[in-house]
């Protein structure tokens, strides 16, 4: 069975920067091989689009430049669909905009190491691309967390989603996706807040792939 890819990544947007001056902070979060599927329910709204996985290793880049990985972490990042565009653009182009949802990061063991609302996301069928690929970008405010001392901002913006599936869509009238679709997903500060943050350039982003 062919696999599909997402590769997304979030950028992150500081409103406040509470760490103390001269602690390291988490400037980025890595987790690989996500699960992805969309389900379409009734009523359209309660269609939902996901991304969980148990089990994963999280790896964070800290400002001082050390890594530490977490394995045995859970990961799910869920929305619906508020509205699907597609009649709008050309016939075949698949397009929907989602809101409202969760993000989060557990230890697996029932606590929170990152939580998050998801406020909207886009996605749209790319035609500059061989198959049937889906690119977007979306909002999220952090939440809570036994991670939030150590991170220094509290909303987000995902870009750069990319989503190469294993068969054709029009729309988002169907389900498509199962448990073998895997996706990476990569949090970190945007340029200004590394900036502010003193901590270095965000000119290298680490994708790790199967």
């Amino acid at each position: 069975m062919k696999h599909a890819r997402m590769i997304l990544i979030i950028t992150v947007a500081v409103v406040c920067l509470c760490a103390p001056a001269g602690a390291a902070v988490i400037s980025e979060i890595s987790v690989d091989s996500i699960n992805t599927s969309y389900t379409v329910a009734s009523p359209m709204t309660d269609s939902e689009l996901k991304f969980e996985q148990s089990g994963v290793s999280v790896v964070l880049e800290w400002s001082n430049s050390v890594q530490q990985a977490i394995s045995g972490a859970t990961f799910s990042l869920v929305t619906y669909l508020k509205e699907d565009l597609s009649p709008n653009y050309a016939p075949g182009k698949a397009v929907a905009e989602f809101a409202g949802g969760t993000i989060i990061i557990g230890d697996g063991a029932g606590g929170t190491y990152l939580e998050g609302d998801v406020t909207s996301m886009f996605l749209e069928e790319l035609t500059v691309l061989p198959g049937t690929v889906l690119g977007g970008h979306g909002f999220f405010d952090v939440t809570g967390g036994s991670w939030m001392s150590s991170i220094p901002w509290t909303q987000g913006d995902v870009f750069n989603i990319t989503w190469v599936l294993s068969q054709t869509i029009s729309d988002f009238s169907q389900s498509f996706g199962t448990v073998n679709d895997e996706s990476d997903l990569t949090l970190i500060p945007e340029p200004g807040t590394m900036a502010l943050l003193a901590i270095g350039s965000v000119g290298m982003l680490r994708r790790r792939r199967r």
